[in-house]
C-alpha cells in the first residue's frame, strides 16, 4: 500500500494544473513561434464530425510534465498514468517527429526547446524552460488552500490503486484559435473562446474504473491585458469516504436558471423536436467545458449521440455528484455515471 493524505495528494494535483496553466499561457503568447509548434492529427472514427484534430507543443510539454511531476511525488503512480497525446510532436519546419522528455535538468530542457524553436534563444525559451524545469515555481492562493481544509486531515488515498487521465488542453481548437471568451449572459456559461480551453486532470480506482476524484484548471478565466491570463482551479473527490469540492467556494451559480441543453456539435437538432419547445438549447464549444457547465449547474443536460468522448475527457469531471436527471429515452453514458450529467440517446 502506498497510503498518503488526501488534502496534500489534492494539493499536489492543483499545483501540478496550475503548473500547465502557466505552461500553457506561454506557449499561447510566443506570438509568431506559435504556428510554428501544431501539429494536425488523424480524424478516429470518434471525431468524424470534426473538420480537424489538432495537438501543440502545449499538449505535449504539459502531459510530460504531470506525468513528470507525479512520478517524483509518487513513485506508486509510475505506471497509471495516461494522456491523450503520444509525448512527440511533429515540427512544421522540417517535418521532424520529435519525442519529447523533460526528465533531465534545466539545461537539457532549454536545449531541447532550442531545438523545437530552431535553435533561438530568445528569453520567452528561456523562461519556458524555467517554468517546466522548476519544481517551486508554483504557488497557490489563499483561496485554494482553504478549501483544501474541508478535506479531513486524518483521511487517506491509497495511490498504487489509482490511474490518471489526463487531458493537457481540452478544447485544444479554441486554445488554437485565441479568441476572448464568448458567455451567455443568461446562463454565465462559456459558449467559446480561450476560456474554454481546459487542463483536465482525473483519477480513477483500478479495480473498477470509476472516477473518484478530479481537478479542472480553467487557464484563461480572467483576461489581465494583452498576454497575461489568470485561471482558475476546481477540485472535487467522490471517494465512498470523502465527498468534497469547491465549486461553490470558486463559482457563485444564479439561482433562477431555467432548464437547459448543451449541444455536442455532432447532435442533430432536429432529432429532439419533442424537446425543443421546452429547453433552451445552446452549442458550446469542448467537451470539457460543457460537463463542467453541468458540474457547475449552469444547465441540465449535455446531449450526444454518438461515441465522441474519450476518459481523459471524462474523468475529472467526477466532481459533481448531482442528482442524474432524465427524459424518456435517454439513459446516462456508463463511465461517466458519477458525473450524473452525460445522457446518451439510445
Amino acid at each position: 500500500m502506498s497510503s498518503i493524505l488526501l488534502r496534500e495528494f489534492v494539493y499536489q494535483l492543483s499545483v501540478c494544473s496550475e503548473k500547465a496553466a502557466c505552461i500553457a499561457r506561454h506557449i499561447r503568447f510566443m506570438h509568431s513561434d506559435f504556428n510554428d509548434m501544431i501539429e494536425e492529427k488523424k480524424l478516429d472514427e470518434n471525431h468524424q464530425h470534426l473538420d480537424a484534430d489538432y495537438k501543440t507543443l502545449a499538449d505535449v510539454i504539459i502531459q510530460e510534465v504531470i506525468k513528470r511531476d507525479l512520478r517524483r511525488l509518487y513513485p506508486s503512480l509510475t505506471n497509471h498514468i495516461y494522456g491523450e497525446e503520444d509525448g512527440s510532436i511533429k515540427l512544421n519546419s522540417s517535418n521532424e517527429k520529435i519525442f519529447l522528455d523533460v526528465s533531465g535538468s534545466h539545461e537539457d530542457i532549454l536545449k531541447l526547446l532550442k531545438k523545437l524553436f530552431n535553435n533561438k534563444s530568445t528569453q520567452s525559451v528561456e523562461t519556458l524552460a524555467e517554468i517546466i524545469s522548476s519544481s517551486s515555481h508554483i504557488t497557490l492562493s489563499e483561496q485554494y488552500k482553504q478549501s483544501f481544509e474541508k478535506i479531513p486531515n486524518n483521511t487517506s488515498i491509497d495511490v498504487s490503486n489509482i490511474g490518471i487521465w489526463i487531458d493537457p488542453v481540452d478544447g485544444t481548437q479554441q486554445y488554437i484559435n485565441g479568441t476572448e471568451g464568448v458567455v451567455n449572459s443568461n446562463t454565465g456559461i462559456i459558449l467559446d473562446g480561450l476560456p474554454t480551453a481546459l487542463v483536465l486532470i482525473g483519477c480513477f480506482d483500478l479495480k473498477n474504473g470509476r472516477a473518484v476524484l478530479g481537478v479542472i484548471n480553467r487557464a484563461f478565466n480572467e483576461k489581465i491585458d494583452e498576454y497575461r491570463w489568470k485561471g482558475l482551479i476546481y477540485w472535487g473527490i467522490a471517494l465512498s469516504n470523502a465527498k468534497f469540492n469547491n465549486l461553490e467556494d470558486v463559482y457563485k451559480r444564479n439561482e433562477n436558471n431555467n432548464q437547459r441543453v448543451l449541444l455536442h456539435g455532432s447532435v442533430d437538432v432536429n432529432t429532439f423536436n419533442n424537446i425543443k419547445n421546452d429547453w433552451t438549447i445552446l452549442e458550446v464549444a469542448a467537451c470539457g467545458n460543457k460537463l463542467l457547465s453541468i458540474a457547475l449547474k449552469q444547465a441540465n443536460i449535455y446531449l450526444v449521440t454518438k461515441s465522441a468522448a474519450y476518459n481523459w475527457d471524462l474523468c475529472a469531471l467526477c466532481i459533481s455528484k448531482r442528482a442524474m436527471n432524465t427524459l424518456k429515452k435517454f439513459v446516462p453514458l456508463a463511465y461517466c455515471y458519477e458525473v450524473a450529467a452525460l445522457l446518451q440517446y439510445v
